[in-house]
Order: C-alpha cells, then sequence, then structure tokens
C-alpha cells in the first residue's frame, strides 16, 4: 500500500507514442545528430591574446579602428568559416 501513498505526485515516464519500425533509418538519424569540436592551433591562441591595459577600465579606442577590428572579427571568425555560415553584425561605440 506504501507505494500508492503519493502516486499522483510521482514522476512518470509516459509511454512511447510511437513504434519505431525502421530500426536502420532510425539508428543513422541518431548518429547524423553529432556534435560540433572546433580545434583551435596554438598560433590563433596566441595571436588572439589582447594587450596588456595599461589603464584602469581598458583604453579608448577611436571609431575608425573599433569598425576595422569589428569587419576583421567578422570576416576571420573560424567557426563561420567551418560552418559556411553569414555573419551579421550591428555595433555601436559606447
Amino acid at each position: 500500500m506504501p507505494f500508492k501513498l503519493n502516486q499522483n505526485r510521482r514522476h512518470h515516464v509516459p509511454k512511447q507514442r510511437h513504434k519505431v519500425t525502421n530500426w536502420p533509418a532510425y539508428d543513422a538519424s541518431l548518429r547524423q545528430r553529432g556534435s560540433l569540436t572546433v580545434w583551435f592551433t596554438d598560433e590563433a591562441i596566441t595571436a588572439w591574446t589582447a594587450e596588456p591595459r595599461t589603464t584602469r577600465g581598458g583604453q579608448r579606442i577611436e571609431r575608425g579602428k573599433f569598425e576595422e577590428l569589428a569587419r576583421a572579427a567578422q570576416k576571420n571568425c573560424p567557426v563561420s568559416k567551418v560552418l559556411n555560415a553569414e555573419i551579421t553584425m550591428n555595433f555601436t561605440m559606447v
């Protein structure tokens, strides 16, 4: 009798709604989900390190330099190259 005490408040796993009839296709679809692993070379990691700050809160940057750096980051994004995707970017200076 104790197993029925809190039965309406227990988590129940719902029954499967659809029966898998084509197991090879189902297995192939599970394999296609896959995962994405992005590897960065040591040269790329050292190239992305920031210069040390000389002032409190970071250095001031001019608008032209900011736009140049933003466009370069958009153009050279390794993730978008791997995924063959287009990046759109909105940026403002505060």
